[in-house]
């Protein structure tokens, strides 16, 4: 047999090197019908219902055929076992073959996408670098205009080096530059960060990075830190971040790790827009074409409209003085070329500085409402307000740009958009430029309502808006940027030819302000002093001669560490520092020759080859606030480590400052807190009363002392003792609020412990004294009885009467032994004497056991026991044996004891999928609403005849102390007069 067990694994074992399906399962008959003799297997596709003998061969997902076999191979369950492995193994190997199959055919399907997308990225590729030929022309236009400014950009620098000398300005990296932490934060960000994605700084400080970055980036993102941490350069890395609006930014990375501080610095530039361009250049292939542009820029150079040139209506316009026409003609054209449509530049009182009609719509409407003004002069059509083309321009969309100072974007009269863009020059608004953009409308409705408001024919306007070519909004929105773009570059021209007035001005003026100059030089109360790179003192201010009680001209050519008595440089010089980094340095330090602490900046001033020439040197005396600084800074750090809760607020009881132990007492951040009320703590359990105190005393100018119940911010309730006192300002008045709070949550606890302890100790010395009182009485009567029966038997004489007084005593000594049993079994219970011991037994054993012990005839007279039949009496269970017993003792006792008549029933069943034993009887029941108090020690209810029947009341008490060591419950539904059920629950005992 173990042969046949080996050779069914050779084979399906070398089936598994096969490519085909059919030749598989060709083979795979072939060897079973030599390997197992005298038995016949045939295949079938589809499952044939005439056969009675056959094995699918199948997967849990998928059936593949079924194998029919004649013989007595079912006879031999081991050889049976041995083909059901070997056809589990044939269906893998076949499911593994359809899986291949598939996969090749995915394969191949892909690389077809692939190849053709590579085709068509290789054809738009071409296209996009004949665009970048045309880019370059445009360039080559904005080089000519940088080139006629260029001398006066540097005489501007010149002067603004001789007037700024004293003072530097840096600029800001349009790249998001940051250096972040192994640890998962950034550490310092660039506020280009801001910018591009519209956090704060501190927001993106306050949270790890990976908090930022789109979650289908994340796992690429930790993999690429977890390199960069090991040491590793990342170079063009690229993710997406979640911008504060809930946009995504596509960024790409250079980041470079320093192991040993365990921080990387990071370069990340915003390349969404080069992403957009990528997804968008399908929709613009058409205008990759030069010919179009071409032909659009020829157009726009050739066509004149018949009304002539509006700028010819500007007099005295500040855009139209600083900027020449060709020039802004060059600045229209970037974004018409892209558009087609039209623009305009407005100067600020309406006067057109520019206006160019690129598209045939916008040409056939512009001449057809001024036809609408009926007049060959252009103020008198201006002014008319019939122009339509020249309201929607001006008044609907530059003019409310100007008044807003923001874009505007509207939909024209014409059917198409306006976008226009205020111009800026200086921070004053100067004018306006806007353009049209959009498809013109082709519905009927549409063309119908424009060709009656402009007086033309609908035929003419569907032919013109058929012609034009529909631009995606990507492109819209790049001539959106580019609008804005030529809007700041006029505004920046506007300011250039305005900064060249004002340097011919300045220059007469030079003269003039130096001598000024130099009397608020000398005006500084500050020390000002200007030395070489070898520390040679040049000059000072007065209030520099003033300290070093010297005349101007005896510092020249001295160090400046000799003028104050030195023979060496310090040891820390800003001076040397700005010398080395050429940047601005500032340092404190003491100088123990003039006893004073100072604060010093030096600024280096750079040659024309960019190395220093001469550092200006700024000093001031912070000897007091230096001083002052410290005693603050120890009272700060003293309050801040202080164990109790420190809040100050203003004089409207808004919190301004908080230490630390209230954010962790409280569970509210410092953020949370600062400009709340303190009743934010409150948790309405403190009675207002005490508030009322409180302001009382506070607004009298007293200090108050009290306690509050407060809520922490995770509903958590919390005590805290509370010294509030009013500061007072040096006019007498309140300013703040100051209180020290201290939680005093434990203290209460234990003082809520202590008083409970004495009430249950109380309540337990109360129960001990009843309890021994009840005791004392039940044995009293059964030992009375046994006493004085026995004192009568040696004075009788009758053996009758001494027989009943001797059944008597035995009576009573069983009485008197049950309650001495109960109390110690009591005892036991409450002083956890006795433990829980399980054992596997059946419900049947358990509950015929239990009708055993009560088959004597004084149990039988009047009411019979008996057990509930049910499937689950033959369940096997796994619990404490004797004492569920005992239980059942204890509740059949009390059951014969109020049951007059009728029977009792014991049994187990399942309540709500829970097993469950119970007892029930035909007995008095208990009375409505004292089911709970049966359990209670010696009480046995409102309806017992306690004289006719007997007890101690421990019955159900032990009982339910021997549940609850069995980790179980008891509870009891029961009706006055028609009898109780007493039902018991105990945990996991059922086995399987």
């Amino acid at each position: 047999m173990q042969n046949i067990a080996s050779e069914l694994l050779l084979i399906t074992t070398s089936l598994s090197t096969l490519k085909n399906k059919r030749q598989v399962i060709n083979i795979f008959l072939e060897s079973l019908n030599e390997l197992f003799s005298g038995i016949i297997f045939h295949w079938h596709d589809f499952k044939d219902l005439k056969i009675d003998t056959y094995f699918p061969v199948a997967t849990r997902k998928h059936t593949f055929g079924y194998i029919e076999i004649e013989g007595n191979l079912l006879n031999n369950p081991k050889q049976t076992a041995h083909l059901q492995n070997a056809l589990q193994i044939l269906a893998i190997i076949l499911e593994r073959l359809e899986q291949d199959l598939l996969l090749k055919k995915q394969r191949d399907e892909l690389q077809k996408i692939v190849n053709r997308q590579t085709t068509d990225l290789l054809q738009k590729n071409k296209a996009l670098g004949i665009a970048n030929k045309e880019l370059s022309k445009n360039n080559k236009t904005l080089k000519k205009l940088n080139k006629k400014y260029e001398n006066e950009i540097n005489r501007r620098k010149i002067l603004e080096k001789k007037l700024y000398d004293s003072d530097k300005f840096f600029s800001h990296s349009i790249d998001m530059l940051c250096i972040a932490g192994f640890d998962g934060y950034f550490k310092m960000l660039n506020p280009a960060w801001e910018k591009t994605l519209g956090w704060s700084i501190k927001e993106l400080l306050s949270k790890p990075w990976i908090y930022f970055v789109h979650p289908n980036d994340v796992e690429a993102t930790n993999k690429i830190k977890s390199t960069i941490i090991d040491g590793h350069v990342a170079y063009q890395f690229v993710n997406r971040f979640i911008g504060k609006d809930g946009s995504v930014k596509w960024l790409s990375w250079n980041s470079f790790p320093h192991t040993k501080e365990k921080i990387m610095f990071g370069v990340a530039r915003d390349i969404t827009e080069f992403r957009q361009v990528e997804q968008n250049l399908k929709r613009i292939e058409w205008m990759l074409n030069p010919e179009n542009i071409k032909r659009k820029q020829k157009e726009n150079k050739e066509w004149e409209s018949a009304y002539g040139d509006l700028t010819e209506l500007n007099t005295n316009g500040l855009i139209k003085y600083s900027i020449e026409k060709s020039i802004l003609h060059d600045l229209a054209g970037d974004y018409l070329t892209l558009l087609e449509t039209s623009s305009a530049i407005y100067e600020k009182n309406g006067d057109y500085a520019l206006g160019l009609f690129s598209s045939g719509w916008c040409r056939f409407l512009d001449n057809a409402s001024r036809k609408l003004c009926n007049t060959n002069n252009n103020s008198e059509a201006i002014n008319s307000g019939k122009w339509l083309c020249h309201e929607s321009c001006w008044s609907d969309t530059s003019k409310k740009a100007m008044a807003e100072g923001r874009p505007v974007d509207i939909k024209c009269s014409g059917g198409i958009n306006l976008y226009a863009v205020p111009i800026y020059a200086f921070g004053d608004i100067v004018g306006a430029i806007n353009f049209g953009y959009g498809n013109p409308p082709t519905d009927e409705v549409s063309l119908n309502e424009i060709a009656k408001k402009y007086n033309v024919k609908v035929e003419e306007l569907l032919e013109l808006a058929k012609k034009y070519e529909t631009r995606p909004p990507y492109i819209i929105n790049l001539a959106k940027k580019r609008l804005k773009s030529s809007a700041r570059l006029i505004g920046a021209l506007v300011e250039r030819k305005l900064i060249q007035d004002d340097l011919n001005k300045s220059e007469e003026n030079a003269l003039k302000s130096a001598a000024l100059l130099e009397g608020v030089f000398d005006a500084i109360p500050d020390i000002i002093g200007v030395q070489d790179t070898n520390h040679n003192i040049i000059s000072y201010n007065k209030a520099g001669y003033d300290l070093l009680n010297i005349k101007k001209g005896e510092e020249a050519g001295k160090k400046c560490f000799k003028l104050i008595g030195r023979k060496e440089p310090c040891n820390e010089c800003a001076s040397t520092l700005a010398i080395k980094t050429k940047k601005a340095a500032q340092i404190e330090k003491y100088v123990p020759e003039m006893k004073i602490w100072i604060e010093a900046r030096s600024y280096p001033i750079l040659d024309e080859k960019g190395e220093v020439s001469l550092i200006i040197e700024h000093l001031r005396d912070i000897t007091d606030r230096k001083h002052a600084r410290e005693k603050i800074q120890t009272l700060t750090q003293a309050i801040e480590q202080s164990p109790n809760s420190i809040i100050i607020t203003n004089k409207e009881a808004q919190i301004e400052y908080i230490n630390p132990i209230v954010e962790k007492i409280s569970g509210y951040s410092k953020a949370e807190l600062i400009g709340q009320n303190p009743r934010i703590f409150a948790s309405g359990k403190t009675p207002e009363k005490i508030y009322r105190e409180m302001w009382n005393t506070l607004l009298s100018g007293k200090i108050w002392q009290g306690e509050f119940q407060n809520r922490k911010k995770n509903g958590e309730l919390y005590w805290e003792s509370a010294t509030i006192s009013p500061v007072i300002d040096q006019k007498g008045n309140i300013s703040n609020y100051l209180a020290i709070r201290e939680d005093i949550t434990e203290r209460k606890r234990f003082e809520k412990e202590l008083i409970n302890a004495k009430e249950k100790a109380e309540e337990s010395d109360r129960l001990k004294t009843s309890f021994l009182a009840n005791m004392s009485h039940e044995i009293r009567t059964p030992m009375n009885s046994i006493m004085g029966f026995a004192s009568l038997l040696p004075e009788e004489e009758s053996r009758e009467l001494m027989s009943q007084y001797a059944n008597i005593i035995v009576s009573n000594s069983e009485q008197l032994v049950h309650i001495i049993d109960d109390i110690v079994l009591y005892s036991r219970l409450q002083t956890r004497l006795l433990s829980y011991i399980p054992t596997q037994f059946v419900v049947q054993e358990l509950l015929t056991d239990v009708k055993q012990m009560f088959n004597l005839p004084e149990y039988q007279k009047t009411v019979e026991l008996l057990i509930e039949p049910g499937e689950l009496l033959s369940q096997k269970i796994n619990t404490d044996y004797e004492k569920l017993r005992q239980i059942f003792t204890n509740l059949i006792s009390n059951a014969f004891k109020y049951t007059l008549k009728g029977s009792i029933t014991i049994g187990y069943k399942k309540i709500k999928n829970k097993s469950v034993f119970f007892v029930k009887d035909t007995g008095i029941g208990i009375p409505k609403g004292e089911e709970k108090r049966v359990f209670e020690r010696f009480y046995r209810g409102s309806n017992v005849n306690k004289g006719h029947i007997g007890g101690t009341g421990l019955g159900l008490s032990i009982v339910q102390e021997l549940i609850g060591l069995l980790n179980g419950e008891i509870w009891v539904e029961s009706e006055k007069n028609k009898g109780s059920t007493f039902f018991i629950q105990l945990p996991n005992i059922m086995l399987t």
